[in-house]
């Protein structure tokens, strides 16, 4: 007994209807998970699109018109809450010519998604060796004990631990509570002079000194959300850096050709993860 079609309905004009009968009695199931781009919102429609297509349930100009929208808005949730923020697009295509789909925003904050470094990443997370910048410019220093630094951001400490270890006096601000407490342990361990203050860096300063000869913030630029936060380290490093101390940051930089859209963007408040209420849509 032969498996394939008679050669009398092989060719294209039998194919295609069955083709169509077959992928109507297809059940299939999906998520998609993206980064939250409100800027690429035509490329996800374009991508919600074919695979909506392969599955023979294609979309009308409206109903494509409608998933933009519902797109954009998640999008614009999910980036506002958090630059560490996605959106989840699932779907279901029971038998016949319907699917059902989801969109959901969900998003981090910044301690939140380092704890979920630490769950799901090998170690080191950010490295193993201290910024050679910053061990530079340390090692100018002729008496380690009399230079003392302050680390805002310090992650895993691997430049606050190496700089104790070098005999400097060793500040730590640090959001994340595991890193706070490893930085914690390891310097207790080991006896050296690190304070560690587990909090967000403009929570305050009363528990600083002002006699730092270096502040650094490595990689930590980068989460800002808006220029009032970069102005708030310059205003901490003039209240707590020694005369002649030096405030020490990366960040990136745009390709010269790169022209800013200005957005309004909130800063992140919300707890690890959060989602928006599914956004739900049937096609018919």
């Amino acid at each position: 007994m032969e498996n394939s079609l008679p050669s009398s309905l092989n060719g294209p004009p039998f194919r295609r209807p069955l083709a169509r009968r077959l992928k109507r009695r297809a059940v299939a199931t999906g998520e998609i998970r993206l980064p939250a781009v409100p800027g690429m919102v035509e490329e996800y429609v374009a991508m919600c699109s074919d695979i909506f297509t392969s599955l023979g349930r294609s979309f009308s100009d409206e109903q494509l018109d409608n998933l933009r929208n519902i797109l954009g808005e998640q999008l614009a949730e999910a980036f506002a809450a958090s630059p560490r923020s996605q959106i989840i697009i699932s779907y279901e295509a029971p038998v016949g010519t319907v699917l059902n789909y989801h969109v959901k925003a969900q998003w981090w904050s910044v301690d939140g998604a380092y704890e979920n470094w630490i769950a799901t990443r090998e170690p080191p997370l950010f490295g193993s060796e201290p910024d050679a910048r910053v061990w530079a410019l340390a090692g100018e220093a002729a008496d380690p004990s009399s230079f003392p630094i302050l680390d805002l951001g310090a992650g895993t400490g691997r430049n606050a631990l190496a700089l104790a270890r070098r005999g400097h006096p060793v500040d730590v601000v640090e959001m994340t509570a595991s890193f706070a407490e490893s930085i914690r342990t390891e310097a207790a361990q080991d006896s050296l002079a690190v304070r560690v203050f587990q909090r967000d860096i403009f929570a305050t300063i009363d528990d600083l000194r002002r006699d730092y000869q270096l502040i650094l913030l490595s990689e930590v630029v980068s989460d800002f959300r808006s220029p009032q936060q970069l102005r708030g380290v310059f205003e901490l490093a003039s209240h707590c850096l020694a005369p002649g101390g030096r405030l020490v940051f990366n960040a990136f930089v745009a390709h010269r050709d790169y022209s800013p859209i200005r957005r309004r963007c909130n800063s992140a408040s919300s707890a690890t993860p959060a989602s928006s209420p599914n956004r739900r849509w049937r096609r018919r």
